[in-house]
């Protein structure tokens, strides 16, 4: 049994860690988004993380949570207001191609439904 002076430190030691993990190169984010684990997620951005991170290839977590499908990560990214719907990787791929080339209609209906994105983007292919 845990007692509650335990659960406190634990508790505290969660938010430490996110908040110290928010400043790193590559957050938990970045793997909760891979992975589709909501609740890491939710808490990394709360405590920091940025949800318009991208990586050396400018693909976004929109992207990568369009990609795989992780519709709970995507929905959690669009509610942040500084998001870019239409980013574009170095292939000029964005979100939306993404979901409709990996055949994600629900990623799709959310991306189409924000009213941001471009539906005639162009990329490399």
């Amino acid at each position: 049994m845990i007692s509650i002076g335990r659960l406190k430190f634990y508790s505290l030691l969660t938010l430490y860690l996110y908040r110290i993990n928010a400043r790193s190169s590559r957050p938990a984010l970045i793997w909760a988004t891979k992975r589709g684990q909501e609740k890491t997620a939710r808490m990394s951005i709360q405590e920091g993380a940025e949800p318009g991170w991208t990586d050396c290839h400018s693909q976004g977590l929109l992207c990568r949570a369009a990609l795989s499908g992780h519709d709970g990560i995507l929905r959690l990214l669009l509610e942040h207001e500084n998001i870019n719907v239409d980013i574009k990787d170095d292939k000029g791929r964005t979100p939306l191609s993404w979901a409709a080339s990996s055949g994600h209609e629900t990623a799709l209906q959310m991306l189409l439904g924000t009213e941001k994105v471009q539906v005639n983007s162009k990329d490399c292919y």
